[in-house]
């Protein structure tokens, strides 16, 4: 209705909100559109909840400001004539919706309550005191046939949606037919606000707040738990929780891991598209680094081949770029399925978060099972485990799964048979409480009666097996066709491009066409089975969780599997013929899931050359080291002479220094007293780190050179001459340490010092490649002899440890596969190569369990070095009361697949049973031998009055204890 002026203005607008108010209402009920029923019109009553807490907490200058603030925000969303929107009283606003039927009305209410949840729930004033809305909708003429009864109704609607807790909507019909409690329900299970994680949440949220103080010295967080645990709902609630930093926040795939730079690529695209960060490309960096930066961003650099940058290069590069960006602001790198990042993009992590001045916060969410398969993963977790907080999203306990079901529920009572149900099936896990809720209230097994959830009939007569069957394989009322979709989109994976599901479907069935395709792919979304970003737009569709992707693909016969697997390929092989260059890692994994060899080995060269044409294994070793070149040359300018103080912690260090490598000879490398040593020098050594930029000490004639200036001897007693007979004897000139280095990386040099040298000269790098092997970044060796008549470098110790994990993998893949799987086919391959790799010219070699320890050929393997790689190796040995399992050079396929069918064959055996079938047990190359423990590690009490010569040769030879 047009206003005339300002008398218009001060008659028909409320003086706060600049609204319409309630005299422009009754002037509008004048209208045709209330006085002819011809047309539809709707009416949406809002109530804020608990605004009346916002005003005693924070005044009511804030209550007045929050009104104001949606009054702007209302007047956007209406536009004055169609849609217009009153004030109707204190925090009440009424739209009046012309010509907007029921379905059309509630779906603009749901988009009011969203924009408010945007808008508000992330100023952590509104959300202290659970602030939100409550809306109800009535439409003329169907649920009153005038304005005043039409008002009623929607404002007992709203306070039915109050009832449900906040941020609901209810259309007066469904007040009447009881279905609103089951259609709100439904409705807020697709609402991640609620996560049943509120303690993760808050420890996360505080992680993330004491990580930015100066002093602290952690800088990744890393949530780990099985699937449906809740970890994604974790990250995205704390997303958006999160206001005063920038978030990049990246959602990792499978192919992920494969591509080098890949997380990499997708931070600096997302920063690079800020123009704040977009800045420090063209300002910092000269022509030759921008080419670089082109060869991972070619979208925002056009690389030019005028330019030829080392890998070395391109690594500083990026690291230069990101630490330029951060220098402008506070950011977090959100990075949920974190062990499917490819290694190089680790690597560069790795580096960065030490360089950088204004620290980042790194949140990576992985799979335990999963994250425990990917080796490059574990040694990163290692290797940050001093930078890095865990959180762990346990299985719910039973009065958090009650807690959690009742606010999925709307907060009303349950039933305790529905309760026990809930429990049993979810196992505690978030995602499949939400799955089960959904299924129960679709096939009516629950109604709400009397303020109560309780069984339906159907609950109690068609007994639980359906509802199992249904909850579990995702797929139990499903149609043909729909079902031949939802099996091509599992073998796609969790995130499917229309085109390409098009094309597979196509190729495999000409008669299904493109309507029956979206005509299933909106049934499956219709089932909760499948999700789109926006409504109506299927360009691009998603399974709703993991668990549905891999429990549908499961369940497709293996056969069908590798046919759809080798169509999803051709597909894409054709689509991109043009520029495979785009979707090689897709090729290679559809065609080697496929069993199609040939095809899979030509995609996987393709993909390792450009792999290594971008990074090669150690990459990370190899830049520190030619960095750390620059710093030791730095160092020698510092013309820092140490304080007394200082050469006093020095005179210190070198004791315990030779102390710790002898307590390392004799004592396994986790007793007390070489952990007690190790501690005591790293302290030292970084008292003295404290007063200088870098530490070097360095043999000079008969004298010790620390930074530049030389000592005499007698500064450090006769203790000198031990040390400067141990660099002799290690051919090494000088160590140089520097303020980076941490404890961990202390260790690792400790036991890189136990290395003989038995030759008279060493090779080249030799000291470098040890410590290079051993992941040492910050201390520097520097070598006094460089010629080398044969090659004395021997790298079976990392092989070993490598072996022993990718056979803790076989055993883990094992248990969810079966032997014949392509899965296990492939793990067991690469078993084989590891071995092959180890055993070299040996005639075999045993993988033995020693107390609770590892031992390779009787030699202990340190359980630092295997992490948690031990467990399963362990678990086996207990289980079958194996004391090793020795492997002969000429292991072969058939008798790893004997070995596994051992296992599965006895899995819920009695030990009787697993007896005889031990004894039944025969391949050529594999034996299992049942003895008592061949080697037991003596303690530290039983030698400590004999001498380090007389303790060597026992810990060397005592079996049998």
């Amino acid at each position: 209705m047009a206003m005339r002026g300002d008398l218009g203005e001060l008659i028909f607008k409320d003086d706060l909100t600049k609204l319409y108010n309630r005299r422009y209402l009754a002037n509008l009920f004048k209208s045709k559109a209330f006085t002819e029923g011809s047309i539809s019109v709707s009416f949406l009553m809002l109530d804020i909840d608990n605004f009346k807490a916002l005003n005693d907490t924070f005044g009511h200058q804030k209550g007045d400001e929050l009104l104001i603030k949606l009054g702007e925000l209302y007047r956007r969303l209406t536009d004055g004539k169609n849609r217009i929107v009153i004030r109707y009283g204190g925090d009440e606003f009424l739209f009046v919706l012309i010509g907007s039927n029921k379905e059309e009305s509630f779906e603009f209410g749901k988009k009011l309550i969203d924009t408010f949840k945007e808008q508000f729930l992330n100023d952590s004033k509104y959300t202290d005191i659970n602030l939100g809305i409550s809306l109800g909708l009535a439409t003329y003429p169907e649920d009153a046939k005038n304005s005043s009864s039409l008002i009623s109704l929607a404002d007992k609607a709203m306070y039915s949606a109050k009832k449900l807790g906040h941020n609901n909507i209810i259309a007066f019909g469904d007040v009447l037919q009881g279905q609103a409690h089951k259609l709100l329900c439904l409705q807020r299970l697709q609402d991640d606000s609620i996560i049943a994680r509120e303690n993760e949440l808050k420890m996360l949220l505080e992680t993330i707040s004491s990580f930015k103080s100066p002093e602290n010295r952690k800088w990744f967080i890393i949530i780990e738990g099985t699937d449906g645990a809740g970890k994604t709902t974790l990250l995205t609630a704390a997303k958006n929780r999160i206001k005063d930093s920038y978030i990049i926040y990246r959602k990792c795939q499978p192919f992920d891991v494969q591509i080098a730079y890949g997380l990499i690529r997708e931070l600096l695209l997302q920063l690079l598209s800020d123009d704040q960060f977009k800045s420090v490309v063209n300002k910092e960096l000269n022509e030759k680094q921008k080419n670089a930066l082109g060869k991972i961003v070619p979208e925002i650099i056009k690389p030019s081949p005028k330019y030829i940058l080392s890998k070395f290069e391109l690594f500083d590069v990026l690291l230069t770029v990101l630490r330029k960006c951060f220098m402008q602001k506070q950011v977090i790198f959100m990075i949920d399925n974190g062990h499917f990042v490819d290694e190089p993009s680790y690597s560069v992590l790795r580096e960065f978060v030490q360089i950088v001045e204004n620290k980042p916060v790194v949140i990576i969410t992985s799979n335990y099972n999963e994250g425990a398969t990917i080796p490059h993963f574990i040694t990163f977790k290692t290797s940050i485990v001093e930078y890095t907080e865990k959180i762990i999203t346990e299985p719910l306990s039973e009065d958090a799964v009650t807690a959690f079901t009742t606010a999925l529920l709307g907060g009303y009572e349950i039933d305790e048979e529905i309760m026990d149900l809930v429990f049993q099936m979810s196992v505690g896990i978030p995602l499949v409480i939400i799955t089960l809720l959904k299924e129960l209230l679709a096939s009516d097994f629950i109604r709400f009666e009397n303020s109560k959830w309780i069984t339906s009939d159907k609950f109690e007569d068609k007994g639980l097996k359906l509802l199992k069957d249904r909850v579990y394989n995702f797929v139990g009322n499903i149609d043909e066709t729909s079902r031949v979709v939802l099996n091509s989109a599992s073998v796609i994976g969790e995130k499917v491009e229309f085109e390409l599901l098009k094309g597979t479907l196509n190729r495999q069935d000409e008669r299904i066409t493109e309507g029956q395709i979206i005509s299933a792919v909106d049934e499956l979304i219709k089932e909760n089975l499948l999700k789109t970003e926006e409504p109506f737009v299927i360009d691009n569709v998603e399974f709703t969780s993991k668990i549905i992707q891999k429990t549908v693909y499961e369940s497709i016969s293996d056969d069908q599997k590798k046919t759809i697997h080798n169509t999803v390929a051709e597909v894409q092989e054709e689509r991109f013929k043009d520029n495979p260059e785009k979707v090689l890692e897709q090729l290679y994994y559809h065609y080697a899931k496929a069993g199609n060899t040939p095809k899979a080995d030509a995609y996987s060269e393709q993909i390792k050359a450009r792999f290594i044409e971008s990074f090669d294994e150690g990459e990370l070793v190899k830049y520190v080291q030619w960095k750390i070149g620059t710093a030791k040359a730095k160092i020698q300018e510092f013309n820092h002479n140490l304080d007394d103080d200082s050469l006093n912690q020095v005179l210190e260090f070198t004791r315990n220094l030779l102390s710790c490598i002898k307590f390392l000879r004799i004592y396994p490398g986790e007793s007390s007293i070489v952990l007690e040593t190790l501690f005591k020098t790293y302290k030292f050594l970084q008292f003295i780190l404290e007063s200088s930029k870098g530490f070097t000490i360095a043999l000079e004639g008969e004298k010790l050179r620390i930074n530049k200036f030389l000592y005499d001897p007698d500064k450090f007693d006769n203790r000198h001459m031990e040390l400067f007979d141990f660099l002799k004897k290690k051919k090494i000139q000088s160590l140089t340490f520097l303020t980076t280095v941490g404890q961990k990386e202390f260790e690792g040099f400790t036991n890189a010092m136990l290395n003989d040298i038995e030759a008279t000269f060493i090779e080249e790098n030799y000291w470098e490649n040890i410590i290079e092997k051993a992941k040492i970044n910050s201390v520097g060796v520097v070598t006094y002899s460089y010629v080398s008549k044969e090659k004395t470098f021997d790298k079976s110790g990392d092989l070993i440890i490598e072996l022993v994990k990718s056979f803790n993998g076989l055993l883990v893949i094992s248990k969810v596969y079966p032997p014949t799987s392509n899965t296990v086919q492939d793990r067991t391959k690469a078993f084989i190569d590891a071995f092959k790799s180890v055993a070299g010219n040996s005639r075999e070699c045993s993988i033995s369990s020693s107390d609770g320890d590892i031992l390779f050929n009787g030699k202990l393997i340190s359980r630092g070095k295997l992490a948690g790689s031990t467990k399963d190796v362990e678990g086996l040995f207990e289980r079958f009361g194996l004391n090793s399992i020795v492997f002969k050079s000429e292991l072969n396929y058939a008798d790893v697949e004997s070995f596994l069918n051992l296992m599965e064959k006895t899995k819920r055996n009695s030990p009787e049973q697993i007896q005889k079938e031990l004894e039944n047990f025969k391949t050529d190359t594999i034996t299992l031998e049942r003895k008592e423990i061949l080697r037991k590690i003596i303690s530290a009490e039983e030698v400590i009055q004999l001498s380090p010569v007389e303790r060597l040769k026992i810990f060397l030879s005592k079996s049998d204890e």
